[in-house]
């Protein structure tokens, strides 16, 4: 369990990092490229488990995130948050009908989202550790949705790391975090 949770803080801060944090922290951006490199390092966790071969999930959590893109989701609802940026994953909450400024849109679109981000390393953790890994990490790519959800929440302000929706980002990495820990058992 203890694994678990740290895993879990561990993906939450390499996430939010990856997301804007460390441009704030430190006041240069390092590129995009970078910043999901940094969310992929948490493909390492496998390691613990599977060794060299566990390596394999970081290039995959980096086409995950590179493929996903849920930048017009993660305002749950929120009129002025990923309205404006255009994506092709738009299509499954148009396609279901529901209103654009709308918390189910987002929460669709999120979902898909992060299925798309998490079926690369997916297939990774199929190959490691069989079918449950592969559904575990499915399953936090689901997880996205409430998480970013959560995030509507009035948390606390942390100067320069995370407020209002990016603790989105925090949980959702969390989630991740705790599912590759899971993968490992």
């Amino acid at each position: 369990m203890t694994f678990i949770i740290c895993c879990a803080l561990l993906g939450g801060l390499l996430w939010r990092l990856g997301g804007g944090a460390l441009t704030t922290l430190t006041g240069f951006s390092l590129g995009t490229d970078f910043a999901r490199a940094i969310r992929a390092c948490l493909g390492a966790i496998l390691c613990w488990r599977f060794g060299w071969p566990g390596l394999a999930e970081i290039p995959a959590l980096f086409l995950g995130v590179c493929i996903a893109g849920w930048g017009p989701f993660q305002g749950m609802g929120l009129p002025d948050i990923g309205k404006s940026e255009p994506s092709w994953k738009r299509w499954l909450p148009g396609a279901l009908g529901l209103a654009e400024d709308g918390i189910a849109y987002d929460l669709i679109g999120m979902a898909e989202c992060g299925l798309l981000c998490m079926a690369p390393p997916a297939a990774v953790a199929g190959w490691l550790a069989g079918w449950h890994g592969a559904v575990i990490l499915l399953v936090s790519g689901l997880l996205f949705a409430p998480a970013y959800l959560l995030a509507r929440l009035p948390w606390p302000v942390i100067p320069r790391f995370a407020r209002g929706q990016e603790w989105g980002e925090v949980f959702a990495g969390g989630i991740v975090g705790a599912a590759f820990a899971l993968v490992t058992p």
